[in-house]
Order: C-alpha cells, then structure tokens, then sequence
C-alpha cells in the first residue's frame, strides 16, 4: 500500500501530509529567507545563498515536504530545484523593504564647527536604513499568526475553456488501472482518476493543483503537453472541484 514519503502514514500521500513539523520547518525558512534579504550587500546574490544554507541546513526528504505543500512542486525534482521553488514562493509571499533615504527637509545635514559655516551643502541627505526596524515589525507580526494562510487565496482564480465530463463507470465496473499518477506518483484508483483529451490518466489531486496554480495561459498536459480541452472525472464531487476552474 502507498505510503505518504515524509511521515509514512499510509492513509495520504505528501501533498496532503498534516505532520506539524512541516509548518515548523516552513517558519524556519521563512525566518532564513527575510534574513538572508536584509542588510544584504549584493541582492542579485540572495537566491544563491538562500539555496546553498538551506540545503546545508535540511536534508532532501524535509525540503521536498514543505515545497510540495506550499510551493506546490512536483514531488519528484532533486534538493536543489525543492530549495529554489520554496525561495520563489518566498519572493511571491514576502514584501522586503528597501533602503531608504531621508531628504533634507526630514533631517539636519551634517557640518563641521571648526568653521563659522557648514561645510556639506544644504542639498545633501544622509542614508539611513530601517531595516532592522521593519525586520523586528514583520518577525512580531509572523509570531502572532495562528496558522499561515496562503498567498494564493485572495489572487483571483483563473478560469479556463476546459470541458468535465463525469465518468459513465460506476463503482465496480472498471478495475483500477495497474500504473502511477504520472506527478505524484501515487497508484491511481477508480474514484481517483482524471483522464484528459490526450487519453494521459492523472489523480484528481494533481490535476485541480495543475489548474490552481497555473499562471501561463491554457494549462496543458504534464506528460505530452497538449493543450487540455476536456477531461473525464470520476464522479460529482471532483466535478464541482474542477468545474471551479472552468469557463462552463
């Protein structure tokens, strides 16, 4: 029987996994993203960094974990490309201050008294940075969250030309296909399965995050990558589900 790969309950796979430390892991790489992004001295090298310490922090198993639920990867990509995607995900969800400066009127120039007059011209500001300020803000409002509610909720949800059809098969009728959901590569069961126009079977799972998370115009198969115009579902239930994401 399949089991989830993190915490080995065989009752869900990863994407669906509730283990807390999960959400721990989450908070102690969100801490490290907005610490790696402030004070930094050279921002074009923020990513690099990020994803070499926390690989060297976290092994693969804990990285795949909470990229797959929150970053919504594939549950089959290496440690590194698990690092990147939750970085991006981090750059999506978490605003960074930038530096700021006061303008003149803001605050006195500085001048040296060894003269009668001021020696830096009234047109001068002087560079200041909020940072650590606005860092100790945003980790105290962080703290006080019950839970982390994703970004994604208040995006509006996308709507594509996609016909669902339910399956005419009832319970019984047709034996569960003897293969993987080509994404998460969980066993595909009757109630489960989602075949699309190009006869390609995936998870209902897998293909309601597909059409969540696309951002690049009509979705499209993850195996051919034709273009997906219909689809058979299994029953009701991941009809209404689909039919979310459906011009109908």
């Amino acid at each position: 029987m399949p089991c989830c790969s993190y915490c080995s309950n065989p009752n869900h796979n990863i994407r669906n996994c509730d283990s807390p430390t999960i959400s721990i892991h989450y908070d102690n790489l969100k801490n490290i993203f907005v610490e790696v992004n402030t004070n930094t001295l050279f921002p074009q090298l923020n990513k690099f960094n990020y994803i070499n310490r926390i690989c060297r922090i976290y092994n693969a198993n804990i990285l795949k974990a909470v990229s797959v639920k929150y970053a919504y990867s594939l549950s089959n990509l290496n440690k590194h490309i698990y690092a990147a995607n939750i970085y991006n995900h981090f750059i999506q969800l978490i605003q960074i201050p930038s530096e700021q400066y006061l303008n003149e009127e803001d605050e006195l120039t500085w001048f040296i008294d060894r003269a009668p007059q001021r020696n830096i011209n009234n047109n001068m500001f002087i560079p200041i940075n909020p940072l650590r300020s606005n860092l100790l803000n945003y980790l105290e409002y962080i703290a006080a969250q019950d839970e982390f509610i994703p970004f994604t909720e208040n995006l509006q949800q996308n709507k594509f030309k996609i016909t669902p059809i339910v399956s005419r098969y009832k319970t019984g009728e047709k034996k569960d296909l003897d293969n993987e959901c080509p994404i998460c590569y969980e066993n595909l069961k009757n109630e489960d399965i989602v075949t699309l126009n190009c006869n390609h079977h995936f998870c209902k799972t897998c293909i309601i995050n597909t059409l969540k998370t696309n951002k690049n115009g009509e979705p499209s198969c993850a195996l051919c990558r034709e273009t997906i115009c219909s689809m058979l579902v299994p029953n009701g239930e991941t009809y209404d589900s689909v039919a979310e994401y459906c011009v109908l």
